[in-house]
This record gives C-alpha cells, structure tokens and sequence, in this order.
C-alpha cells in the first residue's frame, strides 16, 4: 500500500509531501497497516506508469470493419445482412420476432455514449458518407440507443464490435423514441413498415429509400466524438 502526506517546507509551504509503502495485514478480520519504508523513485515511476492508459493499452487484431478505435471508443461498420429481431410492443406489433433485411449500420461506442446509424451505400462508408436515422425502436433522433436494461459487454468484450451488437439485437424493441418526427418514411409510419417487413411478403432486400437523413455525415459525428474526448 503506497501512503502519501503532505510536509510543510520552508521554500513551499504545504506543497512538499512523502510517500511511504506499507504491507497490509489483515487480523481478526481487521485490516493493519504494517510498518513503512520511503517508496523509491524507480517505484513511483513505475506506479505512474501503470497510471498511464496510453502505457496499459495492448495491440491487438482488429476486425477490418473497425473504422477507429482507442483505449475509451470504437465506431465499426456492418454490412447489410438479414438478423433477427424481436418486438414487445403496445402500439399493434405486439410481440414478434423474425429473420429480417437490414441497411448497413455505423455503431459507435465511447464519451458520447452507445449510437447506431444507417447506411444507403452497401459499401464500407468514409468521411463523407451521410448518416441516415435506424428504423429501430429504443433509438432517439440523432442515434443514441437506450440501453433501459440491456446488458451491455463489459470488460474486455467491450472491444469487440459482435459483443455489441448481440446486445442491441438480442434485446427487445419495445417503442419508438422518437416522437416529434416519423421514423421512418413509409406509408402508415413505422408500425406499418415493421409489420410489413415482419411478415417477410414484401421486402427481399431493405427498402433504402425509407430512411429519413440524419442530419450529418460520418466525418462530422467523429469530430463530435473527438469534441467529447476531449472533455471528459
């Protein structure tokens, strides 16, 4: 256990401190703090660099669908696919799951929080490629999930983009989060588009033209990534 205490010095009032390291016993059941001894340098820079992040991360293989990623985010691509989803829902869904086609998809985790974006393009996006808003429930305007009871990867499952999105897809759609604008751009809004496309009759592939712009480009969501990188 390192101890540190400030000692008043004549040239720093209250600045100057000692660090002592001591071994922890437990007695009893009560924890006691063994004598000390004057902590090195070579053991206070090796604290320090342990304190580091930048010095604990470890290379590792990525997916070739990570777009960026660093110690506190990652933002990843999917390609189009088919997945299966599930519905609990009160507005005429009901509840339901089935085997569906999906856009491509932007996840984002990190200081902003858990997003998901759409894609129109079945290509792996850049800069300029517009973020359009999912047709999934539980996603507010601008694409953060909410995670209600969700559980969400922890440890080093965080750094793997499947973990996440068995999270989000295993979880239950159960309303919309957006109320002030539509969804979706289809007729009968997006409990019509959900029925149809649960039903599997009408859509082969996903109907790109029923996704509604939202509002920025990939470009532009990192730089507001960066913007809470660099507040945190």
């Amino acid at each position: 256990m390192l101890y540190a205490q400030k000692k008043a010095s004549s040239y720093a009032p209250s600045t100057a401190c000692y660090a002592t390291v001591h071994d922890v016993t437990v007695r009893e059941g009560v924890p006691q703090l063994g004598a000390g001894m004057a902590v090195s340098r070579d053991g206070l820079m090796a604290l320090f660099r342990g304190l580091d992040p930048q010095r604990t991360e470890v290379a590792s293989l990525t997916p070739t669908r990570v777009l960026t990623q660093g110690s506190r985010w990652m933002v990843w691509y999917c390609a189009p696919s088919k997945r299966r989803v599930w519905f609990r829902t009160s507005d005429g869904i009901g509840e339901q799951n089935a085997e569906v086609p999906l856009p491509g998809l932007v996840f984002a985790v990190g200081p902003l929080g858990w997003h998901v974006f759409a894609l129109k393009s079945g290509r792996r996006p850049g800069a300029s490629t517009r973020l359009f808003q999912v047709p999934f429930y539980n996603v507010w305007q601008g694409g953060k999930i909410c995670t209600g009871s969700t559980r969400t990867p922890q440890g080093d499952a965080r750094r793997d983009p499947a973990a996440w999105e068995r999270a989000f897809f295993e979880s239950e759609f159960t309303h919309s989060n957006i109320h002030n604008a539509p969804l979706v751009s289809y007729k009968g809004g997006a409990v019509a588009f959900w029925k149809a496309l649960l039903r599997g009759k009408k859509f082969e592939t996903f109907p790109k033209d029923v996704l509604i712009d939202g509002g920025m480009t990939l470009g532009q969501f990192i730089s507001e990534l960066n913007r809470g990188l660099q507040d945190e």
